[in-house]
């Protein structure tokens, strides 16, 4: 049975939606938009020819294991709508505040730069940072450029990656811009490859899922405009939070004009500039200047090793202290940073052949700021484990940081090699989250980017 088209949405059932949508996306439906969730609901009905709310949300729930429906659901009700260069003197203030000076400092070494736009719907947010960086960067062929679009809607994933747009969209481009960078065939505007190129659109739920995806992590401009609305407050807090851990220091954070981060954060500061506000990250104290590449996962087993014959490396049975262990992961979790380096150190006392102890060391070194220690703790665990892939990757990250592109190029390699046995579906050991796919086309994207660098001086 199909339903009919009287059908309305009581209080209880929409609370009950609501509900299910905060718990698995952020997502927060307010009241005023009850009439858009009735209607996904009536055309998600009709689909499964169900005949009441209820059959529906249980459709839901049993669904939320494998996803299709659940993530066709979110799909409906957060296509936006959106055109290039909206908020144009955001625009001209990422011009003029954030890349002069960009281009000021980095035209004498590394030419690397880092953006994200985080809920980048079908695509026009990001082409039209992809189009202003064109315009604005002295041979923007010699730079290394990292420009990420994320979205939970997967449809409009698919659409921004077509570059196909209706006149709407393109209204507010310069007659110029839109001669250059756009074909029109019929009614419609086709965005030219070499734009497209630039942009590397992939998933994410902000609300739920890691910010460990490449050019999550010392990213110079995040836009991040009109989304956050759609949160409840304490979800809110925490993606600005995860946020201010991936911007550079000093770097900007784009939110929508009508949104604030008053009551929200107080780690970026109101930057003025041309009828148009931004945040910038605070600035940390010296030897605080660097962010951490990786989120500690909450928990770690740590199988320490012994030396079996002159120059190899077996694991065994766990012989390291697991509870102090689990202790200094959880303390290192809440920000306590010396107490965990502190157990770590009791540990390695007793026994110093746990590569995965060196490995969190360098980490919680890393994230104090200390990247010397961090090396250091990092280069110990691969004396151990040459194979540690996750350490080379640290590694690499850390030179590339400091502006050493031979050998970050180096660790790059050493981390490939380490996952040329490996299948993409395979977890990085010590790592929850983060695929052996993931990591190796990070480390070949990056290896890219340094050589192309490298070859243009």
């Amino acid at each position: 049975m199909i339903m009919r088209p009287e059908f309305r949405l009581a209080d209880s059932e929409f609370k009950l939606f609501q509900a299910l949508l905060v718990q698995e996306s952020g997502l927060f439906v307010a009241a005023d938009r009850q009439e858009t969730l009735r209607s996904v609901l009536t055309e998600r009905m009709e689909h499964h020819r169900l005949s009441t709310v209820g059959d529906y949300y249980h459709l839901l729930t049993a669904d939320l294991r494998n996803g299709p429906e659940i993530k066709c659901f979110i799909e409906l009700l957060t296509i936006g709508e959106t055109y290039f260069f909206r908020s144009f003197p955001q625009f001209h203030a990422l011009e003029q505040k954030v890349l002069a000076p960009i281009i000021h400092d980095r035209l004498r070494g590394p030419r690397t730069l880092t953006l994200w736009s985080a809920g980048c719907s079908t695509g026009e947010e990001p082409y039209s940072l992809a189009i202003l960086l064109l315009e604005t960067l002295p041979l923007p062929e010699t730079w290394s450029i990292s420009l990420l679009a994320t979205d939970v809607n997967r449809e409009a994933i698919r659409r921004a990656q077509l570059g196909v747009y209706s006149a709407r969209s393109v209204h507010d481009i310069p007659e110029p811009w839109l001669k250059k960078y756009f074909t029109k065939q019929g009614d419609k505007y086709h965005l030219h490859d070499n734009v497209k190129r630039m942009v590397r659109f992939n998933y994410l739920n902000l609300a739920k899922d890691p910010f460990t995806q490449p050019g999550m992590r010392l990213v110079d401009a995040l836009f991040c405009r009109n989304v956050m609305i759609y949160f409840p407050l304490d979800v809110t807090k925490r993606i600005i939070a995860r946020f201010k851990d991936a911007l550079i220091d000093g770097g900007y954070f784009f939110i929508g004009g009508a949104e604030t981060l008053w009551q929200i954060s107080d780690q970026f500061s109101q930057v003025e500039f041309a009828n148009a506000l931004l945040y910038r990250k605070e600035l940390q104290p010296t030897g605080q200047d660097f962010e951490p590449f990786i989120e500690l996962p909450p928990q770690a087993s740590v199988a320490p090793v012994v030396i079996s014959e002159p120059g190899t490396v077996k694991k065994h049975v766990i012989m390291t202290n697991p509870e102090a262990i689990q202790k200094a992961w959880g303390l290192a979790n809440q920000g306590q940073y010396d107490e965990a380096i502190s157990i770590l150190k009791n540990v390695i006392l007793s026994d110093n052949l746990s590569s995965e102890v060196h490995y969190l060391l360098g980490v919680l070194y890393e994230k104090k700021g200390q990247l010397t220690h961090a090396i250091s703790a990092l280069q110990r665990s691969l004396y151990v484990d040459p194979n540690l892939t996750i350490s080379h990757f640290a590694l690499a990250v850390i030179y590339q940081y400091q502006h050493l592109p031979n050998k970050a190029c180096k660790a790059f390699e050493n981390a490939l090699k380490s996952l040329s046995h490996k299948s993409d579906e395979e977890l990085v050991p010590l790592s929850e989250t983060m695929t052996c796919g993931l990591l190796r086309a990070a480390c070949s994207r990056n290896l890219e980017s340094l050589k192309s660098v490298t070859r243009s001086f």
